[in-house]
């Protein structure tokens, strides 16, 4: 949560009669953050996974499938080390 989030969590707290909705309200977007960063997450390691798989190891960096899914990937033109 940011600053202003918790901020605003205080400042409720000060008002105890008031109506817990702006309180749930908060929390549901924090949710709904989170929720999102995981998704991203998610794919992130899918990638990830999928650029470690196109490298048995054992081989010179030149020969590295990973950093070759990378330049590929990318576009970079990196040189390669022989």
């Amino acid at each position: 949560m940011s600053h202003d989030d918790i901020r605003a969590l205080l400042q409720l707290q000060d008002d105890p009669a008031m109506s817990c909705d702006e309180v749930n309200a908060l929390l549901d977007d924090q949710m709904r953050l989170v929720e999102q960063r995981i998704a991203e997450l998610q794919a992130l390691r899918k990638q990830l996974r999928a650029i470690r798989s196109t490298c048995a190891g054992g081989v010179c960096v030149g020969d590295c499938g990973a950093l070759e899914s990378l330049r590929s990937a990318t576009g970079a033109s990196w040189p390669t080390v022989r």
